[in-house]
């Protein structure tokens, strides 16, 4: 089965949600979806998830980036808002 970047998104973004990840912005629509997300866990951790296709190849992209706070406190989800 071939999923979009946003449907993989979805499937993704509810693994996160029940390891205890909190969404908190979302953006895209298309070939390019991204989210923020706060990590659950010790500390103020905060991810960033990006799901790309590749327009017409069968071929998608991922990446999840996790950061500390310093750079959460910054507010560079922000533009996902």
């Amino acid at each position: 089965m071939e999923l979009s970047a946003s449907e993989l998104e979805v499937h993704l973004a509810g693994q996160l949600e029940r390891h205890g990840w909190e969404r908190l912005a979302a953006s895209g629509a298309g070939p390019v979806v991204c989210s923020a997300w706060r990590v659950a866990g010790d500390g103020d951790w905060q991810g960033i998830l990006v799901v790309a296709e590749w327009p017409g190849r069968n071929l998608r992209s991922l990446s999840v980036t996790i950061e500390s706070s310093p750079v959460a406190r910054r507010g560079w989800w922000a533009p996902l808002a």
